[in-house]
């Protein structure tokens, strides 16, 4: 009986802080959909981080030249790489929050990595 009656109160408990987490993120700006947003682009920025080197550098490579592509585009490429990993990390670990204002992304140059 005791336990039945915990397991009630801790249903009881959860549901009242939930609906409380739940008004204040319509206070706050939260949605379901620029959370998940959120959470799939750090995701991916994490996955892709790596694939920066590779890409900057034949983006420079095609662009300026194969001289330039291996020396700026590889020290291009690690700065991008650690960029892309730290705002990554960030989005993942904050996704249920809107920072910046409504979810947006930080970074914009570009949002998903673009080998291309």
């Amino acid at each position: 009986m005791r336990k039945t009656f915990l397991t009630a109160v801790a249903i009881f408990v959860v549901l009242i802080l939930s609906s409380q987490v739940y008004a204040e993120g319509l206070k706050t700006g939260f949605t379901f959909e620029g959370s998940t947003e959120k959470l799939k682009r750090g995701a991916a920025n994490l996955a892709d981080a790596i694939v920066e080197i590779p890409g900057t550098m034949m983006r420079k490579s095609n662009t300026e030249g194969a001289l330039v592509g291996v020396t700026v585009g590889m020290v291009e490429g690690i700065l991008n790489t650690i960029k892309r990993a730290f705002a990554g990390a960030w989005e993942v670990a904050t996704f249920p929050i809107p920072l910046p204002e409504n979810y947006e992304a930080i970074l914009s140059d570009p949002e998903f990595l673009n080998v291309n």
